[in-house]
């Protein structure tokens, strides 16, 4: 079976190499996937110490401020985590 061009090895080579890159792919998917899901817990983490923190003083005008400064250290976090868990290890 010469004329075939392809042993069968050689296409059990091929096939090998093919699972192997799917296989890859789908595991630098799912870290991908574990990172985002981790820095979204940070992020709550980020806004259950930190509500900790501002309830710690009397409330007035300035508990606002600090409820604002919580919520926005906590979106950053989720937020640039999320941006660079999607773009780790993406070739190109």
């Amino acid at each position: 079976m010469r004329g075939w061009g392809y042993s069968l090895a050689q296409l059990h080579s091929q096939l090998h190499k093919r699972g192997s890159k799917q296989s890859e792919a789908m595991g630098n998917m799912m870290a991908r996937i574990c990172l985002v899901l981790a820095f979204w817990l940070l992020g709550g983490g980020v806004v259950r110490l930190g509500l900790d923190w501002a309830d710690s003083y009397p409330y007035s005008s300035a508990s606002e401020v600090r409820y604002g400064i919580v919520a926005f250290l906590a979106l950053s976090i989720a937020i640039s985590g999320t941006v660079s868990a999607l773009r780790w290890k993406r070739g190109g």
